[in-house]
């Protein structure tokens, strides 16, 4: 049984992470708002808003089962807009510079690889199927709403499509709007963060990729 804890609460950032946090409040709030920037499409295609929409994506185990527990019966709503499903570590053939391959073996772990505009979709057209999610198109969000002490927030004030402005009251607002830009911004204008003085760490990691059109089969010695 889910118990609500109060009456709107307001998502800002309909991505993947803003669309699944506004399923997870669905069951804690009479009403859920979203308020996403972009004119969202109506077809798995890549967006501005979105850092590398156009890679190459994999939906891990972990990933699956969460989405699971959010939508029941998403395992089939993948493999309906042709995810192709991975067997992890056999499917798969992983190399790096001066080691031999990993050894292919089927370890039990499944993932799917589809595009990340498809997984968006897919998850969006699921959010939108809940009946007290509401998802509001082209309206970009200026700051998050602070109390009169600014020990707390109380909503957002966007603009919509048509250049009116409007503030939004919500018991508890995520942004999910990438890279935090509204929150530094509030924290900022309390005077307890120094926007002057970011922290930043070098992961050293780089992820390359190219599309590639394949022209026949050719099967290698190995197998591939």
């Amino acid at each position: 049984m889910t118990t609500l804890i109060g009456k709107q609460a307001v998502v800002v950032g309909a991505g993947v992470g803003g669309l699944t946090a506004a399923r997870a409040l669905a069951n804690h709030f009479e009403r859920v708002l979203m308020l996403e920037r972009d004119a969202l499409p109506e077809e798995a295609r890549d967006r501005a808003g979105v850092p590398q929409g156009k890679h190459v994506h994999l939906l891990l185990a972990g990933g699956q089962r969460a989405l699971s527990e959010l939508f029941s019966g998403f395992e089939d709503d993948l493999l309906r807009v042709g995810a192709v499903p991975i067997r992890m570590a056999l499917d798969l053939r992983s190399e790096r510079p001066g080691f031999d391959p990993f050894p292919q073996r089927d370890v039990g772990v499944l993932a799917y690889a589809l595009s990340r505009p498809q997984l968006e979709l897919t998850v969006r057209q699921r959010v939108q199927a809940t009946a007290n999610i509401e998802l509001r198109q082209q309206c970009r969000v200026q700051e998050l709403v602070a109390r009169n002490d600014r020990a707390g927030v109380t909503g957002v004030r966007y603009v919509d499509s048509d250049g009116k402005t409007e503030t939004i009251d919500a018991d508890l607002t995520i942004d999910a709007s990438g890279r935090g830009t509204l929150t530094l911004g509030l924290l900022g204008a309390r005077g307890n963060h120094d926007r002057r003085r970011p922290e930043l760490r070098d992961s050293d990691l780089r992820h390359p990729r190219r599309r590639a059109r394949r022209l026949e089969r050719r099967v290698h010695a190995s197998g591939w």
